[in-house]
């Protein structure tokens, strides 16, 4: 294993078998990530990754997974999520994940009715 100077990982070996390259952000989270190549060993392990966004609050916005360049962008991906958040953080509508389409988180407001105790006024000190 591999740490840049804010003891992040930066290269993971596992063996001859396979490897993972890891580009961090900023504010220290993982903005892309990259497989290493080893098609005899494992078909999956082809050189690919994948490549995140963020927003300002830390929230994940973008996803492109198998992407063929992850370090410099998303391009060639076969597979992409964006989400959109409300100003509380909630998903919002028009968000688009790659297994379902458009899809639409919708929030689910739960009124809980407060409980008031009575106390009798003769029991009061």
């Amino acid at each position: 294993m591999r740490f840049d100077r804010k003891s992040s990982l930066v290269q993971k070996r596992e063996g001859d078998y396979l490897w993972r390259q890891y580009w961090r952000d900023n504010r220290d989270r993982i903005a892309a990530f990259q497989k290493s190549y080893n098609p005899g060993a494992n078909p999956l392990e082809n050189a690919r990754g994948d490549r995140f966004a963020y927003d300002w609050k830390g929230q994940l916005t973008e996803a492109w997974y198998n992407a063929v360049d992850p370090a410099n962008s998303g391009a060639g991906n076969t597979r992409y999520d964006g989400f959109a958040y409300d100003a509380l953080g909630n998903r919002t509508q028009n968000n688009f994940v790659a297994s379902r389409g458009p899809t639409s988180f919708i929030r689910r407001d739960q009124w809980i009715e407060p409980v008031f105790k009575l106390v009798a006024l003769d029991h009061l000190p």
